[in-house]
């Protein structure tokens, strides 16, 4: 439908010390069990939303809230810059350089609401030669990867 409103979600960091407000759907979803994610999620995966760059603005309390982590050792072998709250820790970003820099990579548990019923179900699941063995497939069939997906033609 023309004219329709994108959607519009919004989420925080624990504390609340950084918004972020997401314009229209997501490029894709998924789970990303490698170690770096699980790491730094703090749990056994990761779930995150991928979107373009200019569809998610950050707003932080203050410019030195906004702390950033330079990843050189992920199991994909790329660099990522991990971004998150200075004053209560909670991950609010992932971004790459290069050829990947048009994306940023939100974790589905800072965006307010119910991110399931929002459409934000997991679609992709990567490094499922890391899941851990008592957590089954994604119900309804979330695609899974050992490591990472072949890049798009």
């Amino acid at each position: 439908m023309s004219g329709s409103t994108p959607t519009v979600r919004n989420g925080s960091c624990l504390c609340g010390s950084i918004k972020v407000r997401m314009e229209g759907e997501p490029f894709r979803t998924n789970l990303c069990h490698c170690s770096s994610c699980q790491k730094f999620s703090g749990g056994i995966f990761a779930s995150l939303a991928v979107y373009k760059t200019d569809q998610v603005t950050y707003t932080p309390s203050s410019p030195s809230v906004m702390k950033t982590f330079t990843d050189t050792t992920p199991e994909s072998g790329r660099v990522l810059l991990r971004y998150f709250c200075g004053t209560c820790g909670s991950p609010v970003k992932g971004a790459r350089t290069g050829r990947d820099a048009d994306f940023v990579v939100v974790p589905l548990g800072i965006i307010d609401g119910d991110t399931a019923g929002a459409g934000l179900k997991p679609q992709v699941e990567f490094f499922c030669r890391s899941r851990a063995d008592w957590i089954g497939d994604v119900v309804g069939g979330a695609e899974g990867f050992e490591t990472l997906p072949p890049p798009a033609a």
